[in-house]
């Protein structure tokens, strides 16, 4: 097979051999940067058992090896998704789990839990609802878990069980007659009717499960029944069908429990241990600025100052948080200042905008409607709250939002940088409209302004949610919090098919924290990930309480050791991922040269044969080549470079040495991109060499003359034997008829 290309005027035909070594450059990436093929991480997730030895509630049993053959059979890997768009990232977790009983350690448990019930006044004789204190209970559990870790912290084994670095799940099934008050021995249906005991963390939630602050997480079997989730939207509610409890271990299957089981600790992997981004990218900036603006409409308390009391923003423990959140290179410096929002025009102006009206099913307490019924009902009811998106949308727009902060605030008399934020060099002819969709968040390299904005009204006519589900709205520009008037706001969200109290007063802090781990450390709260399935996001309210700021079954500032490493770990797999679909995008091009240019349309299998192109090495007949040899060198070492770098990232997270794995990964991205450049200009320079002329295809097959007089033959014989059966038939005799 030969191609030919014509020029435009008479010049002499040129031959243009197939260019083999790029062809090899391209089957050769297929085996990492194939479009069907994703980065592979192998993830460790260990599974400890505590009471399923025929020795906890109901006298449950569980055997590790076949519980861990139903868990890999269940999850055996997971491609996390990035939330604001919606797609799957291009890593892939390979997950492995260990999972090891702990028969000892059941007593030591059962001790913690029951003097937590003493405490919360648990007697016999009344069915009691109690809430234990899940921070108390943490303190025994720590110590499980650094004897499991095979630390010398531990007092119960020196031996390491588990991977020190891998995420932990504990299911424990205490014995509910071991934790009634009294030595008198009491019978397991007998203790299940006597009380029930629920979780919570920092006084808030009632739950199962629970995060602590290490990087593992508690689901209690012997636990409940709960109830909780968002009103108005079933989906994702948590209840007694959704989470395993022992006491139906004999009610139910063994089977049934098992199978319940081992979907809580693939929704606990799912949503905590490999939890979806926020972002597709992650900020970089090695200096971040965070101006914590609080505008308010009273002047009843000073939110900042600490005589506020419960009102005040602690403004120390969101610097501490923010520190957890930050990379290797990263420095945040907080600064905050209390302003009037009646002496800013566009800031009052863009909260009247962003006020909307919905109507929604309300539950009304109190006697029903309808006669006869003592139950509550359900009403329509509008529901005022404020669009996050407008606010935003308003404080793009206008470019002098804040143009009379300047003389009021010191921060900005006493950094640049927040000065050129606030007021930006706009010229006097243009249209301050024509600044809508621009960011002004990128000063210069290196430095980062990320704002946050907090609303403390009072007195307002109506009650007041942002997004009319919560008090923070986040993104990487910006984060809006509203500090509403305590015990006004409730929150639509139940637990025990009660409506959730209101906010505490000194929530705003958590507020805040939550707003910055999405804004700036791309973090997703562990009830909510997104589902390629159902192509929306969806929640899972079991896995809200626990040490994580997210409300409403959150009352803690405070980010666990799991979600601090999440952030480097969120910032490699967004690297990865850019750095894999700008691979991915080049070969695409790459791709579509050969197929235009360098590929076989005769052959049968194109795509396959190597050998063949090999050979066209070693013609040296061929006149020139539309690709350069030493450009095919270039991408092809490029090419190696990039994937020797993604292999050692790789082993490095692995390893969970993310602190290591940040230094390679800082720049993979700007690797890609430059290869992505070089790439594209040489194709551009080879494509505009042979834009002039066309492209003809011919083969340059010798012709066998033997095959063609046997073929030839063969067909003049078979048709000369037609001819004469057809004119022996035509000259049969004919029978005579007589009449």
């Amino acid at each position: 097979y030969q191609r030919r290309v014509r020029g435009p005027c008479d010049c002499p035909m040129r031959f243009l051999r197939v260019e083999w070594m790029l062809l090899l450059l391209l089957c050769s990436a297929r085996s990492i940067f194939d479009v069907e093929e994703v980065i592979r991480i192998p993830l460790h997730v260990n599974v400890g058992l505590v009471g399923f030895n025929r020795d906890g509630g109901h006298r449950a049993q569980l055997d590790p090896d076949m519980l861990k053959g139903l868990i890999e059979a269940a999850l055996p890997w997971h491609r996390p998704s990035c939330i604001s768009t919606g797609e799957e990232l291009a890593v892939q977790y390979d997950i492995s789990y260990h999972v090891v009983a702990f028969p000892a350690h059941l007593s030591t448990v059962e001790g913690a839990l029951k003097k937590q019930l003493e405490i919360l006044g648990l007697r016999r004789g009344a069915h009691q609802v109690l809430d234990i204190e899940g921070q108390t209970v943490e303190t025994e559990l720590n110590k499980l878990h650094a004897a499991a870790m095979g630390s010398t912290a531990g007092t119960f084994s020196s031996t390491k069980l588990f991977d020190q670095n891998a995420p932990t799940i504990y299911l424990i099934n205490p014995r509910k007659e071991k934790l009634m008050p009294g030595t008198n021995p009491v019978a397991p249906q007998d203790a299940e009717e006597e009380f029930t005991y629920r979780y919570r963390y920092a006084g808030a939630g009632a739950s199962q499960v629970w995060l602590a602050k290490k990087k593992f997480v508690v689901a209690d079997v012997a636990a409940g029944p709960m109830s909780l989730g968002a009103m108005n939207d079933h989906k994702g509610s948590a209840s007694m069908l959704s989470i395993p409890r022992s006491a139906d271990f004999h009610v139910q299957s063994g089977s049934v429990f098992t199978a319940k089981l081992v979907g809580l600790v693939r929704r606990v992997v799912q949503h905590m241990f490999i939890a979806d981004i926020q972002h597709p990218t992650h900020e970089t900036a090695e200096k971040i600025y965070i101006p914590l603006l609080v505008f308010r409409n009273h002047r009843q308390f000073d939110p900042l100052d600490k005589s506020s009391g419960d009102f005040q923003i602690d403004v120390a423990q969101i610097e501490k948080q923010v520190n957890k959140m930050l990379l290797p290179n990263q420095k945040a410096h907080v600064m905050a200042e209390t302003l009037n929002v009646g002496d800013h025009v566009h800031v009052s102006m863009a909260l009247a905008r962003a006020v909307r009206d919905n109507t929604v099913l309300q539950v009304v307490p109190g006697h029903s409607k309808f006669y006869g019924s003592k139950e509550s009902h359900y009403e329509m009811r509008y529901r005022r709250y404020l669009d996050s998106d407008i606010i935003r949308y308003e404080f793009n727009r206008s470019s002098h939002m804040l143009d009379s902060v300047g003389p009021e605030m010191s921060m900005l008399r006493k950094r640049k940088e927040l000065w050129n934020f606030f007021h930006p060099m706009v010229p006097p002819v243009l249209d301050r409209n024509e600044l809508h969709g621009h960011s002004r968040l990128t000063l210069s390299q290196g430095v980062r302004v990320l704002p946050v904005y907090v609303f403390s009204l009072l007195q307002l006519q109506h009650q007041l949610l942002i997004d009319q589900n919560s008090l923070v709205s986040s993104s990487q520009e910006s984060i809006f919090v509203l500090q509403p008037e305590p015990n006004t706001v409730q929150m639509p969200n139940f637990i025990d098919k009660t409506r959730l109290s209101p906010p505490k007063q000194d929530s705003t802090t958590q507020q805040i924290v939550a707003g910055l781990m999405s804004g700036l450390g791309g973090l997703v709260p562990p009830t909510a990930r997104w589902s390629p399935l159902h192509g929306r996001e969806v929640h899972d309210w079991a896995l809200a309480v626990g040490c994580q700021p997210w409300a409403p079954f959150s009352a803690t500032p405070e980010l666990s050791e799991l979600a601090s490493s999440m952030v480097l770990r969120n910032f490699i797999l967004t690297n990865l991922n850019s750095a894999q679909h700008t691979v991915w995008k080049v070969l695409s091009r790459l791709d579509h040269f050969t197929h235009k240019y360098l590929y076989d349309p005769f052959a049968e299998r194109a795509k396959g044969e190597i050998g063949f192109f090999l050979s066209l090495a070693t013609d040296t007949s061929v006149s020139e080549s539309p690709f350069p040899m030493h450009t095919v060198n270039a991408l092809n070492a490029e090419m190696d470079k990039l994937r020797a770098k993604m292999q050692r990232i790789v082993e490095l997270v692995e390893q969970s040495k993310l602190t290591q794995a940040y230094t390679p990964a800082s720049s993979l991205v700007e690797r890609a991109r430059a290869f992505e450049v070089y790439a594209e200009t040489e194709l551009e320079t080879a494509e505009s060499a042979l834009s002039c002329c066309s492209v003809e295809h011919r083969t340059s097959k010798v012709v066998d003359t033997h095959a063609v007089i046997y073929i030839s033959g063969s067909a003049i014989l078979v048709f000369s034997c037609v001819i004469l059966m057809f004119r022996a038939g035509s000259q049969a005799p004919r029978r005579r008829r007589f009449g």
